[in-house]
């Protein structure tokens, strides 16, 4: 025979605020007044204000009523239906009505807030005292009637205590609760989920469904922005979101690049396979290089899709496409992001616009709404608000939001088909200090890249030293007689080489006086290797005295006035090859040797525009005779305004423009430099840096060394 179901008693305070906030619940207590009485179900309603809150067939089946003290003779009259107790004075003081008036008492309360008493009226309070010597009385022993452990401790507390204890005493089990417990303040990390689009970064609370379930982001077909303000817990989720993509999907499905102008931690992940690159606050060009090959890939895919018949990235991976990885895009303190670098043109927005559809996604971090603008939103449709210090955030983040978060680390509000629920991250990584942190992500980057043999894509990143050695190693840079690489451009990472072919005179010019020495002597070894024929015209100091007897210098001189001798050798050697040219064509000249004439002699430029003859020879040479595999080279100009007064070789520069400048661009006077390219290059150049001016081509490279 099966043991009788107990009694179930529903307790509910302050009907008339749950009735306004869940009216969806009416219909389940007004269920369970009109038949819960017959199967043992029985109801307990508290309201300050009965008279319309109360609905009519809960009246009907109430058959206890009780009254404490009520503000007017309304409210007695619509729950005794008599006015007494409006006239009530006494705290605790009530009304007991049992059906229509088979009971109707006045009676006090009892009241359970009272300090706890022990039982000990039977205890005597005494002293025992020692008299001294001089008559002095000390105290031994003294009895005294225990004390309350305290006035926190009420009578209710010590009943709830004793009945507790009786129940545990008893093997009496406690019945359900029930609701569920409260969110957990740390949650470790947890990879059992199982959704294809998701990455798991939490657990999330669903009260009304009684339901509390792992949660994740979709890093394939949404956007996503986080608000939070400092230490709530942004930086750890982008952690999770890193984690769980390397947890669960290899760098050939998922690509990761990360922007971080916040607290720089998300650099540890830079070694991760999965991670194509970090970019940090002080980074201009790789950050520039960052959008670039983003721009770049959503151009290359767009054709991809167009070409596979799909509309979407996710309908070409269903084809059975696998050649592109999602790329995911995070970015921690985007408000420095574009104060630093959007002041004029925005790059993230577009991708933020058409990244999805082709397979990049975005996840940004904020600390607040403003600045961001409805543009983003307008793209964004996963969003995550931790706490804020200003409450008009939520209200930001998602439309009508009357909840606030618990003001925990790592607990948030996010939005499921448009219910905003509570939630709580996991814990990224486990370590009490900052450095343990780090070392447990040093550990997970090490087991992750064991189990891939496939990388990410790199941005693509000047070297702080770029050696000649690695021009052939790192960038495919063939040996060419007719072109030698001088450095790598900024703007996308590729070789920049000086064409003897079509460079008829350069000039280097600048005072960051190591960078332009180092690659002077790179010019030397260089020439010294593709054997150009030489006319060297050197200074004082020597600095090509040590390849004065190479075989291929042709002549080597510290006297300004050999530089006529040197002209003149040039000049008959390029009428040589003009009309070799003319009869035999232009595969001919394929077969020559470059010829150079390099003038390290400062007042050279001065003697040449001084002396008429030396003069037009060198005009001749120039002008006339160009595109001969001739190059004749400027290593010591000084960076002064080319003026109207201006030696006549300086003017005819300025007319070709063909410049390396080991200088800060806002501080160069020997050529012009318009607004635009100011602000462009606006940043102080470091070591081995120069800018490359070719007719109106201005390029930043990083030049090479030997």
């Amino acid at each position: 025979m099966s043991e009788p179901l107990p009694h179930l008693i529903i307790i509910v305070d302050e009907f008339a605020e749950l009735k306004a906030e869940q009216p969806e619940f009416m219909k389940e207590l007004i269920s369970a007044a009109r038949i819960g009485r017959s199967l043992g179900v029985h109801l307990i309603l508290a309201t300050q204000k009965p008279s319309g809150q109360v609905n009519e067939q809960i009246w009907s089946n109430s058959r206890f009523k009780l009254c404490l003290k009520v503000q007017s003779q309304e409210d007695s009259n619509e729950v005794l239906k008599s006015p007494l107790a409006a006239e009530i004075k006494e705290p605790g003081r009530a009304y007991l009505q049992v059906g229509n008036n088979e009971i109707f008492e006045l009676f006090q309360s009892a009241y359970s807030g009272a300090p706890e008493k022990s039982d000990d009226t039977k205890v005597k309070e005494f002293s025992i005292y020692q008299f001294t010597n001089f008559g002095k009385r000390l105290p031994v022993y003294i009895q005294k009637k225990k004390k309350s452990d305290g006035d926190n401790v009420t009578q209710l507390d010590a009943i709830v205590s004793y009945v507790s204890k009786y129940c545990e005493k008893n093997n009496l089990s406690k019945l359900p609760d029930i609701c569920l417990p409260s969110l957990k303040t740390v949650i470790e990390y947890s990879n059992d989920f199982h959704d294809e689009l998701t990455v798991p970064v939490g657990v999330y609370d669903d009260p009304d469904n009684q339901l509390q379930e792992t949660f994740g982001i979709n890093i394939f077909s949404e956007n996503t922005i986080i608000i939070g303000s400092t230490m709530t817990g942004k930086t750890n989720l982008l952690q999770l979101i890193i984690r769980g993509a390397a947890d669960n999907f290899s760098p050939n499905e998922v690509t990761m690049y990360i922007v971080d102008f916040a607290s720089m931690v998300l650099k540890n992940f830079e070694k991760l396979k999965h991670v194509g690159g970090v970019v940090v606050s002080n980074e201009d060009e790789k950050l520039k290089n960052l959008f670039k090959l983003l721009n770049e890939e959503i151009a290359i895919r767009k054709e991809k899709l167009l070409t596979a018949g799909v509309s979407n990235f996710i309908a070409y991976k269903e084809a059975g496409n696998i050649d592109l990885p999602q790329i995911v895009l995070l970015i921690d303190n985007l408000t420095a992001l574009k104060e630093l670098y959007f002041a004029e043109d925005d790059f993230l927005l577009p991708i933020c616009r058409d990244g999805i559809s082709v397979g990049v996604s975005v996840i940004i971090a904020n600390s607040q709404t403003s600045g961001i603008g409805y543009k983003y939103f307008s793209n964004i449709n996963q969003r995550i608000a931790f706490t804020c210090n200003d409450p008009s955030e939520y209200h930001s983040v998602f439309e009508h939001c009357k909840m606030q978060p618990e003001n925990l680390p790592g607990r948030c509000l996010i939005q499921r088909e448009k219910v905003i629920y509570e939630a709580q991250t996991f814990i990224s990584f486990e370590g009490e200090k900052e450095f343990e942190r780090v070392q447990e992500i040093s550990k997970f980057i090490e087991e992750i890249n064991e189990n891939h043999t496939s990388s990410a894509k790199k941005i693509p990143v000047v070297p702080e030293l770029l050696l000649s050695s690695m021009l052939q190693e790192e960038y495919n840079v063939a040996s060419d007689t007719n072109k030698l690489i001088i450095g790598l451009d900024f703007a996308n990472v590729t070789p920049v080489g000086l064409d003897y072919a079509h460079q008829d005179v350069l000039a280097i010019t600048g005072s960051y006086m190591d960078s332009k020495y180092n690659f002077i002597n790179y010019l030397k070894s260089s020439f010294a290797s593709l054997g150009p024929e030489m006319y060297v015209l050197d200074d004082y100091s020597g600095m090509f005295g040590d390849i004065s007897d190479d075989n291929n210098v042709l002549l080597y001189s510290k006297n300004i006035e050999d530089i006529d001798e040197m002209l003149i050798n040039l000049k008959n050697n390029l009428v040589e090859r003009y009309a070799a040219r003319d009869m035999y064509g232009i595969a001919t000249l394929e077969k020559m040797k470059p010829i150079i004439l390099i003038i390290n002699a400062i007042d050279a430029i001065g003697y040449i525009s001084e002396n008429k003859i030396v003069l037009e020879t060198y005009k001749e040479i120039v002008k006339k005779y160009k595109n001969l595999k001739s190059l004749i080279l400027f290593t010591n100009v000084e960076n002064e305004t080319i003026a109207y007064s201006s030696p006549e070789v300086l003017k005819m520069m300025k007319d070709n423009y063909q410049f390396i400048v080991f200088e800060d661009l806002n501080a160069v006077k020997i050529f012009d430099c318009p607004m635009s390219l100011l602000k462009k290059f606006k940043t102080t150049i470091k070591d081995n840096e120069a800018y490359f001016l070719s007719g109106n081509d201005l390029k930043k490279i990083k030049t090479v060394l030997r």
